[in-house]
């Protein structure tokens, strides 16, 4: 699992508690992104299946993990952020 720590920059460690756990438990591709649209956490499924095609996303921001085809997917998150 990949994590941001608050100020951006990253490591490679196991969170700990409930986040680490049910992410990693899930076979499925997992990239968590915070308020701001960064990206936090990625499980191993998410490094497995998309790291050589869009980079490692950890502490990068949606538009510069994702190309512009995938505007829908940053507009449904803002509409979830908004309420």
């Amino acid at each position: 699992m990949r994590q941001a720590d608050a100020d951006g920059s990253t490591e490679c460690s196991s969170l700990a508690g409930e986040v680490s756990e049910w992410t990693e438990q899930i076979p499925v591709a997992i990239a968590l992104f915070d308020e701001t649209l960064r990206c936090v956490i990625v499980n191993a499924a998410w490094q497995r299946d998309f790291q050589a095609l869009l980079g490692d996303p950890v502490g990068r921001d949606f538009d510069a993990v994702f190309p512009p085809a995938y505007q829908f997917l940053r507009l449904g998150l803002m509409q979830a952020l908004a309420g």
